[in-house]
């Protein structure tokens, strides 16, 4: 689960995404990326090192320059996990026992203002 983690972590930010974004019309060299996002080059290079600590982009290295891609295989475990929490059929899912027992939050010694919320 620590990997999983990790993984939407490293998708939770938007300089990330939009590199992400990039690799997925194409390979990149660094200085590409650096021309397209308005970040300095060591904030690129954080970026992209946390990508490739979550297996989304991996790098190959061409001379002296060094290529970006996406790796497919953080890629298609993120879909398998958003895909396996969205395929739960909505006939499926358990209902909250306290629609069965209005009284519930009493019965756990909970202020019924607590269920009544909105949190």
């Amino acid at each position: 689960m620590e990997k999983y983690s990790e993984l939407f972590k490293a998708l939770g930010d938007v300089h990330r995404l939009n590199i992400l974004r990039l690799l997925g019309d194409q390979e990149m060299c660094g200085c590409e990326i650096f021309n397209k996002i308005d970040l300095s080059q060591p904030a690129i290079s954080h970026h992209l090192k946390i990508l490739k600590q979550a297996n989304l982009v991996k790098s190959i290295k061409q001379g002296k320059l060094v290529f970006y891609r996406l790796d497919e295989s953080g890629v298609n475990i993120a879909q398998q996990i958003l895909t396996t929490l969205s395929s739960n059929d909505s006939q499926q899912i358990k209902l909250s026992p306290l629609r069965e027992n209005p009284n519930l939050c009493e019965i756990l010694s909970m202020q019924a203002s607590i269920c009544e919320e909105e949190i």
